[in-house]
Order: structure tokens, then sequence, then C-alpha cells
């Protein structure tokens, strides 16, 4: 075999992997890695900030059910993918991050830029590992996808050492495990019993959370809800697992006890959980007697919670768990269990709240228009921030994989590099919704989204406030502190990007100025003016 540097390998290895783009800033220390990239089939997509890098790779995962990639150079440029490489960690979005760092001769003394990235990393990763050859490269890079791929899925980090890329070795990629199959590891006779147990409960409910979409289940789970008769809730991050349209799908729970998907699931005294992770929503907050009786369905053992007494346990491969469950299942609810929770749930729904003609405008009046405009298919990310609990209670999803929130680490930023990445990855439409302050915090990354030709929608509610903050200020102490800001005219920024810039001025704009943004071919923003002391008494009755 001929020899070849460190960087020539690694790339190999990368394109061996199937990996399609790399998000992240060169630095001095990555230019060996990024002149075989220059060669390579692998679009390096240049970001304005490594956290916009970090966050592109998350929501390419989501968006496409591959592992993202992450670039960048040492020091301060890898403390910068530290907050999206643990926002994948912890929604478990499959996230390689690569960083760089100084010739191992300078590792045992003070030097420029110099910092332990490992043991950072190590906080926020399922593995995090120094390339310590180039010869051992195949390994390393077969090692941080098959960790970061295997559920649940997570984030890994490689850091590379400068004269390990210039090093030389004759050694090739390994086999990718992508297309590997992953059995149930559920014998039949499991599943028999669970589902005897779900025969003996009088109002069983399913609960279904992200893995339900990470591991292709919705079409199996909504088969599932409708031979067995068991209605169905959500998380904000299973949104999409079962169409809002199914007359099974009752609703979304998260943050609050009041929402009618609550009751639903207060009312249950089964519970079978599908894909469902304790960081999406905490059994304390829907099991509060420890009374329900619980099937666990995922691939992971249950995390030991005297909230989550778990009857019995079914782990492997979702999908192929809810295709053996279906070939057994009988009808274990009445019809007119199920029709009496959908048939309360849609009168929940048609509440109507005060909507203003003119601005500042409700936040539900932007939750109704962008559903009115988007197609099934299309894709919606919201940020983090008040308007969160609106889009992830109130937004019907009927696609899986069609509404993105950040929900495990919860951070602000993530909508407007995560939406550039959806718009990059798909044919459909994206948009991301975000308050002032998420915009603010990586809207530079209109820049990138401008110069690699996609045409992602952003729309921003403008409040000038942090506003779940002020609201539990608010509550607490009577008054705000340190929760309030002022913005550009948002309009105005956007145009000095050279994209196309909107402010809805009145109600009946929303649909026409939304529509025309959407549909246009550049990116674009949209102000939304919100009134907050409309959105504090909103938010008390979701929350």
């Amino acid at each position: 075999m001929e020899k070849r540097t460190g960087s020539k390998i690694l790339v190999e290895c990368l394109e061996n992997e199937g990996v399609d783009y790399i998000f992240g800033i060169p630095g001095e220390q990555t230019t060996p890695v990024m002149e075989e990239l220059r060669e390579s089939s692998i679009d390096f997509i240049t970001t304005r900030h490594e956290q916009g890098a970090a966050f592109m790779a998350d929501v390419y995962s989501r968006v496409t059910g591959d592992t993202g990639v992450c670039l960048s150079t040492l020091g301060p440029g890898a403390t910068n993918l530290l907050t999206g490489v643990g926002n994948a960690s912890l929604d478990h979005s499959s996230v390689v991050a690569l960083t760089s760092q100084r010739e191992t001769s300078d590792k045992h003394k003070h030097s420029h830029q110099l910092v332990d990235t490992n043991s950072i990393f190590e906080a926020v990763t399922k593995l995090t590992d120094e390339v310590r050859n180039a010869e051992s490269i195949p390994e390393q890079v077969r090692k941080s996808f098959e960790v970061a791929q295997r559920e649940k899925r997570g984030a890994t980090h490689l850091e590379l050492p400068l004269d390990v890329t210039l090093e030389t070795a004759d050694v090739n990629p390994l086999e990718s495990s992508k297309n590997r199959v992953s059995p149930s590891g559920v014998q039949k006779s499991n599943i028999d019993a669970a589902l005897g147990m779900v025969k003996e409960a009088d109002n069983p409910i399913v609960l279904a959370g992200q893995s339900v979409l990470s591991q292709n289940g919705g079409n199996r789970l909504e088969a599932f809800c409708e031979s067995s008769g068991i209605p169905a809730v959500t998380t904000f991050m299973g949104k999409g697992s079962i169409s809002a349209r199914h007359d099974k799908s009752v609703g979304t729970i998260g943050f609050g006890a009041d929402d009618y998907a609550m009751e639903a699931v207060k009312q249950a005294d089964m519970v079978i959980t599908i894909g469902y992770d304790y960081i999406e929503f905490h059994p304390e907050n829907w099991n509060i007697g420890e009374e329900k009786s619980i099937i666990h369905i995922d691939s992971t053992p249950p995390e030991i919670d005297r909230h989550y007494g778990v009857k019995m346990t079914l782990i492997g491969n979702i999908s192929r768990i809810l295709e053996q469950m279906n070939k057994r299942t009988e009808q274990y609810a009445s019809d007119s269990y199920s029709q009496e929770l959908k048939s309360n749930f849609q009168e929940k729904m048609k509440e109507e709240y005060a909507e203003n003609e003119n601005p500042p405008f409700t936040p539900q009046q932007t939750v109704k228009a962008i559903r009115q405009i988007l197609s099934d298919d299309d894709i919606l990310i919201s940020d983090v921030g008040s308007h969160k609990y609106w889009f992830s209670r109130r937004y019907p999803t009927y696609e899986p994989g069609t509404f993105i929130v950040s929900n495990g680490f919860a951070s602000m930023g993530v909508a407007v590099p995560g939406c550039i990445s959806a718009s990059l990855c798909s044919d459909n439409n994206a948009v991301a919704v975000t308050g002032d302050g998420g915009f603010m915090m990586n809207m530079q990354e209109i820049e990138t989204a401008s110069r690699i030709g996609v045409d992602p929608t952003i729309v921003v509610l403008d409040d000038e406030e942090y506003t779940a903050i002020s609201m539990e200020q608010n509550d607490d102490y009577g008054e705000l502190y340190g929760s309030s800001f002022d913005n550009p005219e948002f309009k105005e920024l956007a145009e000095s990007f050279g994209v196309e810039g909107y402010r809805i001025d009145k109600e009946d704009q929303f649909i026409e100025k939304l529509s025309e943004a959407v549909k246009s071919d550049s990116v674009s923003v949209v102000s939304v003016p919100i009134d907050p002391e409309e959105s504090y008494e909103l938010e008390k009755e979701i929350r």
C-alpha cells in the first residue's frame, strides 16, 4: 500500500463513512486536513462561529438520520463547539466533533492556545479520544462514528494533533457499520407477556418519545395504536411519531400540569412508554402518585427512578419490536375511550385567546399562521425561549422529523444554524422560529446561508426581553431585573446581509408576508412584534 499522510487517511475514512458535509471554521493546525478536503467528495461549510457549526451538525443528523460532523481548530475554536456538542449529546443526535491540537511534543508544557481539550469534551460526549498516530486513524474514526450512532445516539470527539496529521502510514479505512442490521433482542414470549399486561389495564395510553423517530418507528406506532385502540401522546421531541390528525393522537405533554394531554396521561392506569427518555419530560411530572403500571419499550434499559416503576421492559430496536407486537395485538381499549380523549383534546385545541389586529401580537397567532402556511412535510425548528412551549404544545405535526426542538440541553441559539442545515439537506421548506434573544446569539450565520445558497425562513419574535425569565421574575418578585434589552430593526439587519427582510405590521399580513418569505429563493427574516405582557398571561395557561 502507498503511504499517505494522516490528513489524507482521515478524509478517506470520513468519505468511507458517507460524510457529505463538514461544518466548521478552519485554523492554522487544520490546514493539512483542509487541503485534503479540497480534493475530496466532502463539502466543507465554513460557518461564522463554531457553535453554529456544531448546531448545524446536530440538526443535519436529526433531519437525515446520518451522523453530522463539525470541525474546529484548537483552544477557543474547540471550546466554542462545546455548547452545540453538548446539545447533540443530550438531545441524542449522532455527531462527531473533530478538533485540532498542537504537536504532541508541545503537550508537556504551557503552549499557545493549548488546553486539555479531551478533559473538556469528556463532560459532554459519549466518547472523546486523541489520535496518537496516523496508523490508528481508521480504527479511531470508525469507533467515533460507531459510538455516536449507537443508541442512545449522541456526540463523540476526536482530537487531531498537527504532527499526526502530517505523519504517514499505509492503512485503509475500516468497513462502515452504517447498514448493519440491529436485531430486536426481544423474545416472542416477552412480547406476549407485555401484551397480556396491556389487556388487563383499564385505561392504557402510549407515551412516545424521540427514539421512535430516530429508529423509524412512526408508521408502526400508528399501526399499533390503530389495532389496539390505545391513544397516544408524545413528548416535545417525539412530535410527529404519530400524526396529529390520527384518531388516536391526543396531544403533546411537556412542562406544566394543566394541559389536556397531561390530564389524559394522569387518568391512565397504564403508560406504555416507547422511545421515551426522562430528559424529555421527567416521570415525576406525570406519575405523581407512583401508581401507574409502566411498560418500557426502548433500545436501552430505563433509568432507576421511584416515579418510574417499570413492570415490563422490551429492549431492542423499537421499529422491530413494534413490528412484532403488531402481529399479536388485539383491541385493548374501547373506541369510546379513545374517542372521548380525542374529542376533548380537539375542543381544547379550538379554544381561542385574544388576538390583536395590530402589533404587538400574541405567540399563538404565529403558531396558527405558520401551520397554515407550511405543508405537512416542511420542517419547523423552534429555538429555546417562551415561544418554545407554544410551538411544542400547539403546533400540529403530521410527519416524522418535521418538528425539531432542543429539549435535553435546551440551548438558545440553535434555531438559525439548525434551520440552515435543514434547508441544506432537505428539499422541503425549513422555517426557524426564534425569540429575539436566541436570534442574536447566532444571527451571524445568515451570511453562511446566503453564501452557500440555501433559503431558510427565520421568524423572529420581537419583545425585547428574555420573556421566560421575565415571567418567573414577575411571578416571584413582582418586578424584572436583567432580563430586558434593546433590539436593532431586524428587517434592516436582514437587508444589510443582502437577504429579504419583513416586518409584520398588521394581523392580516401574517399569511401574506409569511407565505412570501417561505416561497422566496432567498434567506428571509420575518420580524413579528410580540406583547410580553400578553405572553405572560398566555404562558401561565399552558405551564
